[in-house]
């Protein structure tokens, strides 16, 4: 193969893959070295003692007060992040679908560098009041943050791919989120004690500086701007993109992408997508929140930090692997809805299966049941995106990412007061609850594949009656008013021969 063959192979399937590396990287980098951070400024700050603050465990009163202080000021940064992140969504969604990708994907890690530098600043003075530090989590969620990669990237990849190849790439997607986690999470402890923060905050800048180099100078616009008008001169000018940014029409198209009418039912489609999204995140991120605690109150002296570790990085490994090779793989014999289904089911007996860990086999085994348990929201995400128009993805994924961002908040504050209820009678409980509720996003899957196939069987003898009768189809949508459509009209498409059935 010619390198010119491998050149242009590389520009055609190498695009936003390596941006949710480096990004996801870098943020689970430094998100629990931050936590360490700011542990060690709170006691250090108030009982200037470092023999004190390197052996706390030893000092029960002071541990407590730096524990309570620290989760704190963590849930005050983290909110302090979100809140802004999603309200830029609202306006950068619709921007995009008019500006392009480009400008929206460089924005987070620009944020980045602004925070990392932050971080080394707050690192090296460590007497620095510890309000500093909400300089960078403000900046960084007013760039789009987290959320903004999301969408982003996930918008750039529909905007490339067609219906038979879109789960797959998105899946590829999902996986790299996966491998940034568990290269970033094993970095980061390593880093951080054998050279301190200063060496992970760098780390973290660099990153980002990556990122942004590589959008700049590797990925190809895919949004084609309208010449030959005025206005669109006008429009495509630095003012006229700040204006048309903050413009308050993009937060009416936000909320139209879910509740504009749409033919075949289209409308509902992406109102139960959207729920079984939100409850499918909500439970990934609920064992994030309580997973660390329950393992090790289940596993009692045979819990160690290396074992854990270890834990995280074979579920890391397992979920990339499926969904980089049996994703693609089992996507050429099942639909979106089978893959979404496959991919509840393996989240769910991997939770009931940790629900009744006692052993070390046990945890590990819980892992290999949720090798597949990625397929949810990558099926998901694709089946949202094949709902709408072209020039309504970046809107859609806007709301996408909005939901995930926001269900990171509510998961937090759902399971870890609900998992110190019922440690005493059933530690397991929550990840039985996480389980149960996955019955909500297989319902909703099974109906939508019976529903798209009805919708096409309905089609096709319409199709046929028409063309015996000759008379145009004038069947009205389901959720749309009885009208004749007019022929100026741009009319849904069909999607339903993208779901397999099997």
């Amino acid at each position: 193969m010619a390198v010119s063959d491998v050149f242009a192979w590389l520009r055609k399937y190498l695009t936003v893959e390596p941006v949710m590396l480096l990004y996801m990287t870098g943020a689970f980098l430094q998100s629990p070295i931050l936590q360490q951070l700011v542990y060690q400024k709170i006691c250090i700050q108030k009982y200037n003692n470092t023999n004190l603050c390197s052996n706390l465990s030893g000092h029960k009163t002071e541990e407590k007060f730096v524990e309570t202080t620290a989760s704190q000021y963590l849930l005050y940064l983290n909110v302090a992040n979100v809140i802004p992140s999603v309200l830029v969504l609202f306006f950068l969604g619709s921007w995009t679908d008019r500006f392009g990708r480009k400008t929206a994907m460089v924005m987070p890690s620009v944020g980045a560098l602004i925070s990392a530098t932050n971080l080394i600043i707050q690192s090296t003075y460590i007497y620095a009041a510890l309000p500093y530090l909400f300089i960078g989590s403000i900046v960084a969620g007013l760039t789009g943050g987290y959320a903004c990669v999301l969408m982003t990237t996930y918008t750039y990849i529909t905007d490339i791919t067609d219906n038979n190849t879109r789960t797959w790439r998105i899946g590829i997607l999902e996986a790299m989120t996966g491998l940034g986690a568990t290269i970033g999470s094993a970095l980061g402890g390593v880093m951080v004690d054998e050279l301190g923060f200063m060496s992970v905050f760098i780390l973290y800048l660099v990153l980002n500086a990556v990122s942004i180099v590589y959008i700049v100078f590797w990925l190809k616009e895919t949004v084609q701007k309208n010449t030959g008008s005025v206005q669109e001169e006008d429009d495509d000018s630095a003012g006229g993109k700040i204006t048309a940014l903050v413009n308050i029409e993009n937060v009416k198209r936000w909320g139209r992408v879910i509740c504009k009418p749409r033919e075949k039912r289209g409308r509902l489609h992406i109102i139960l997508l959207l729920i079984a999204f939100f409850i499918s995140i909500m439970i990934f991120m609920g064992w994030s929140d309580i997973g660390f605690l329950f393992v090790k109150y289940q596993l009692g002296s045979k819990w160690t930090s290396t074992l854990y570790g270890t834990f995280l990085a074979v579920t890391g490994v397992l979920a990339f692997v499926g969904l980089s090779v049996f994703l693609p793989l089992m996507s050429r014999f099942l639909g979106d809805t089978k893959l979404g289904q496959v991919g509840m089911l393996s989240r769910a007996a991997s939770n009931i299966t940790v629900a009744f860990t006692t052993t070390v086999w046990m945890l590990f085994l819980g892992s290999v049941m949720g090798m597949f348990s990625g397929f949810g929201a990558a099926s998901l995400r694709s089946l949202l995106s094949k709902e709408v128009e072209l020039t309504e993805k970046g809107a859609l994924f806007s709301v996408v990412s909005s939901i995930e961002v926001m269900s990171q908040l509510l998961a937090s504050v759902l399971f870890n007061n609900l998992y110190p209820a019922t440690l005493s009678f059933f530690p397991g409980f929550c990840f039985l609850l996480m389980a149960g509720s996955l019955i909500i996003p297989l319902g909703i899957l099974q109906w939508l594949e019976m529903d798209i196939k009805r919708t096409k069987s309905y089609s096709t003898l319409e199709e046929e009656g028409n063309e015996l009768e000759g008379s145009p189809d004038t069947r009205p949508s389901d959720d749309v008013q009885v009208t004749q459509q007019s022929p100026e009209q741009q009319v849904q498409p069909d999607i339903s021969n993208e779901h397999a059935s099997v």
